[in-house]
């Protein structure tokens, strides 16, 4: 099976109840000589006019008309930044749900890489990061996803108490926090959650046993940072 292109997914998208794909009306424009529109962008523009693909899910995401791909610096960080080489020549080329951008470089010296331009990273050194080679891949991997989610960003880790492990029948009040969760837990949430596992122990014991007015030695207090 042949992997996906760019005209493939503005086919599908234009099927697709969810998404709108504009008619084309012309080429974004550049500056100088020192940039350069990649084939792909090319490719796009002369497909349709823009397009926003998955409208009202996690990850939507809107492919700007072509007037509206220009110099993002100025829109982002208020300044030209002519000076920085690695900003200079990044033109807005999507935007989310949210209002963060998306940028494409086209530097001749860098063309076509995507970059994810939220307000925080856009232009800093060694914090922008390239979320694409190119508008193509970038383009594809957002279809990929059928609007579950923004493919790039990070996605919230399950939390370490919500899966209980099961409990071995020789002792009933095992805690619940599994041990490659505890060791990669902060140490706080590690003390905080002993003292709540402690607690569960106590209380448990109690419901055992409560003629006895007290916990049962088995089950003493769990040393700071391990349940």
């Amino acid at each position: 099976m042949l992997p996906m292109r760019l005209l493939d997914v503005m086919t599908e998208a234009r099927l697709h109840s969810g998404c709108a794909v504009l008619p084309p009306t012309s080429l974004p424009r550049l500056r100088d000589d020192i940039e350069t529109l990649p084939a792909d962008l090319v490719t796009f523009y002369r497909s349709c006019g823009g397009a926003t693909l998955f409208m009202g899910q996690a990850g939507e995401v809107q492919v700007l008309a072509p007037e509206d791909v220009i110099p993002a610096n100025p829109v982002i960080a208020g300044d030209p930044g002519w000076d920085d080489p690695t900003s200079r020549s990044a033109y807005l080329v999507a935007r989310t749900s949210s209002g963060e951008f998306v940028t494409v470089d086209l530097s001749v010296d860098r063309p076509d890489r995507v970059l994810d331009s939220f307000s925080e990273l856009h232009g800093v050194v060694g914090s922008w990061p390239v979320i694409a080679p190119s508008f193509e891949a970038f383009l594809v991997s957002v279809w990929q996803t059928r609007g579950d989610h923004l493919y790039w960003a990070p996605r919230a880790a399950p939390s370490s108490c919500s899966s209980p492990t099961p409990m071995r029948s020789d002792d009933p009040l095992r805690p619940a926090m599994r041990p490659s969760a505890a060791r990669s837990a902060p140490v706080a949430h590690s003390h905080r959650h002993s003292l709540e596992c402690c607690s569960m122990r106590i209380s448990a014991a109690e419901r055992r046993n409560p003629s006895s007015g007290r916990r049962d030695q088995r089950h003493r207090p769990v040393p700071h940072g391990s349940c």
